[in-house]
């Protein structure tokens, strides 16, 4: 039931809104792929192949931190290896969501880090992700946060601030008076 359930997400989860257009009026399309522990390589290839002989030419994968990072802190990719070979073997192109672990971590994922040692171990996983991945021939482009937009609520805590004040220092005035409409600088 569960590879049913695996093969009938693959399927459907790119809508049409999921359809990504190109400079070359190539149409995307494709599935999200879970990889996750316990899968075997044969199975893991055959969502490639499926993939492939539905004519789908992309995918995207979730590049989760808590599937590639030992409890001892060591890096094993060999899961996710599995999956950009089958990708590479099957011409599927992979767009690879960073997904780094986080204290409350859910299927949506978090939208900002909670203190400067989240944002440290935030870093240090996006090096190894993509120092490792970037080689792969078929990666095809990094998803940078899963779901982006706030809604409109940003935190209210000591690193969210800094770095607020950090941005407003950059900001250069407008050569034109909006009388601050579009600018959160005060």
């Amino acid at each position: 039931m569960r590879k049913i359930g695996y093969l009938l997400f693959l399927l459907l989860f790119f809508e049409a809104k999921n359809c990504l257009l190109c400079a070359s009026d190539e149409i995307f399309i494709g599935a999200q792929i879970i990889i996750e522990p316990g899968q075997s390589p044969e199975q893991i290839e055959s969502w490639f192949r499926l993939l492939n002989e539905n004519g789908m030419n992309v995918c995207r994968i979730r590049m989760f931190e808590d599937f590639m990072k030992t409890t001892t802190g060591e890096w094993n990719f060999s899961l996710f290896d599995c999956a950009f070979k089958a990708a590479e073997k099957y011409g599927i192109s992979v767009f690879a969501t960073l997904f780094p672990a986080s204290r409350n971590n859910s299927v949506g994922g978090f939208k900002f880090p909670g203190d400067e040692e989240h944002l440290k171990q935030i870093s240090e996983y996006i090096k190894h992700v993509v120092t490792h991945f970037k080689a792969f021939p078929s990666m095809y482009a990094w998803v940078l946060i899963n779901e982006p937009g706030t809604g409109g609520v940003i935190p209210q805590n000591a690193l969210a601030e800094k770095h607020l004040e950090v941005w407003k220092a950059k900001q250069e005035k407008p050569h034109y008076n909006s009388k601050n409409y579009t600018l959160l600088i005060n």
